[in-house]
């Protein structure tokens, strides 16, 4: 994977992120916690460490999915 300092921060972000929206069910199927913890952990796998996400998808749940893989692994991954 190739990484890309975030602007004047001493972050290394990768190149490819993973974009969340439809972790909100919107826009598609709807998604459970295990299914969402399979795609992040297959992400971190190849070395993604960029998540996208906004409050707008599925008022939060995204986000909420996001936060409850995040803190149950290396966040500071």
């Amino acid at each position: 994977m190739k990484y890309r300092a975030l602007g004047k921060t001493d972050l290394n972000v990768s190149v490819i992120g993973v974009g969340t929206w439809q972790f909100g069910g919107e826009w598609g199927i709807n998604f459970n916690q295990l299914e969402v913890d399979h795609i992040l952990a297959k992400a971190q796998e190849v070395g993604i460490n960029f998540i996208d996400t906004a409050e707008c998808y599925g008022d939060h749940l995204s986000e909420n999915f996001i936060g409850d893989y995040i803190n149950r692994h290396n966040r500071e991954d």
